[in-house]
């Protein structure tokens, strides 16, 4: 439950006029624990204590956070859709393997962003920069990791949470 996003998501409904407080601002002030608050991310035994301080110092907002915090990322988008609808402004969707290669603009070498899909399989695409401009050059995949090593050709940059997998199946070859 990262409040990063939500941070983000407030301050934006705040300097859009949507919002008048941002409830996940100073989380630490809304409820009390046992060790104090830092970083990002609240612990699980964290997350009913702060909802109970935004519930009754922000309630206004604690139906939206509650859903935001709870339902995860589909109703997180609808909610973005929804907004965006209502405004009338435009919303991009952006692949998280398009994300991932986009972090390496300057990338020498392809890279191929890699996550973990579960069940013994990787997502994974492979990229290239060319003019400041990114260039998917295969579909995306779901592929066992063997079988996206052996797709494999020349020198290539990986990023993602799969690339530990990878790394010992590609020294291997």
């Amino acid at each position: 439950n990262a409040l990063r996003s939500l941070r983000s998501f407030f301050s934006w409904a705040i300097e859009e006029g949507l919002a008048q407080v941002n409830p996940v601002e100073k989380p630490a002030k809304l409820f009390k624990v046992g060790e104090a608050f830092r970083g990002d991310f609240l612990r699980p035994e964290e997350v009913p204590l702060y909802l109970d301080g935004v519930r009754k110092k922000a309630p206004r907002y604690f139906a939206l956070l509650r859903t935001l915090t709870f339902t995860g990322l589909r109703i997180g988008i609808s909610a973005v859709k929804g907004l965006a609808l209502g405004l009338g402004i435009p919303v991009a969707a952006v692949p998280t393997l398009d994300a991932l290669a986009a972090t390496l603009p300057f990338a020498a070498h392809p890279v191929c962003p890699v996550l973990d899909a579960k069940k013994g399989e990787v997502y994974a695409s492979l990229y290239h920069w060319s003019g400041g401009a990114m260039g998917r050059d295969w579909e995306y995949l779901a592929v066992a990791p063997e079988a996206l090593c052996d797709r494999i050709r020349g020198p290539v940059i990986f990023v993602g949470d799969a690339v530990e997998t990878l790394g010992g199946l590609l020294r291997a070859r």
